[in-house]
């Protein structure tokens, strides 16, 4: 076997290995001390697991969210805001939609 070859299959092998070791989550927040510590006692709507598997409280009606923070149970997250009815408390949020232009 030829050097270059040699070495190219070895820089693939060694590679390989790398990407099959890796894995495919990204790297998580460190979690030390009271910055990971939630009161869940305290969560009016509920707790959820957020993306990296750590219990939180969950959002209620009319709270911000995204993809990773979910909202209560009777919750949906709706432009980036809790929408609907928590079960856990009966309050209700919804988005009025406004038209984007008068033509009458």
């Amino acid at each position: 076997m030829k050097p270059a070859a040699a070495l190219a299959a070895a820089t693939l092998l060694i590679a390989v290995i790398l990407f099959h070791r890796a894995e495919a989550n990204p790297i998580s927040r460190s979690c030390e001390g009271a910055n990971c510590v939630v009161d869940l006692t305290r969560c009016e709507y509920g707790e959820v697991t957020d993306f990296f598997g750590r219990k939180v409280c969950a959002k209620g009606p009319g709270e911000r969210c995204s993809d990773y923070e979910s909202c209560g149970d009777g919750l949906r997250c709706a432009q980036k805001l809790c929408v609907g009815c928590s079960l856990a408390t009966l309050q209700c949020f919804s988005i009025v939609s406004l038209p984007l232009s008068e033509e009458e």
